[in-house]
């Protein structure tokens, strides 16, 4: 009988990670929901929208030999920390200051890895920074951070 531990592969880890991170957020999103309703503001900004057709654009292709490539070491640096969300959510952004502080937290994390130095851990805190992101749709922040997680994604040879 095989009494050896399961050793896991990173892949594992990484979709374990995921879900224990979507499942911590639903914990703290659903403890911090009230039973009142949304206020009107919020209300009329989530009704549908009717659908408008997609246009296809021309692509253009630029050949330009000034367009140069920046330095690996600037391309990838890792962002400076957000500044802490504010405690005082307005009307009807009670939502994205949760988001906010779920996007906060998860950056915390990301440096708190970064200072251990496990590019394998440092990887999935950023991948769960992107997801944060994601989730609060704030589509600038995860951008910048998708580069990161991309970045430490090709450090660990994935």
């Amino acid at each position: 009988m095989n009494t050896e531990p399961k050793s896991f592969t990173n892949k594992e880890i990484t979709i374990i990670v995921l879900v224990i991170a979507i499942v911590l957020a639903v914990i703290i999103y659903r403890g911090n929901t009230s039973q009142e309703p949304p206020p009107p503001e919020l209300h009329q900004a989530t009704q549908e929208q009717p659908a408008q057709p997609y246009v296809a654009q021309p692509i253009k292709v630029v050949k330009d030999s000034s367009v140069t490539k920046k330095p690996l070491h600037e391309a990838y640096a890792d962002p400076e920390p957000s500044p802490a969300p504010s405690s005082d959510p307005s009307v009807d952004g009670k939502m994205k200051s949760i988001y906010e502080k779920v996007a906060y937290n998860a950056e915390q994390q990301f440096f708190i890895a970064k200072r251990q130095g496990d590019n394998m851990q440092i990887y999935v805190q950023a991948q769960m920074v992107c997801a944060a992101y994601l989730q609060a749709q704030d589509e600038e922040s995860y951008r910048k951070w998708k580069k990161v997680e991309a970045h430490y994604k090709r450090k660990i040879g994935l």
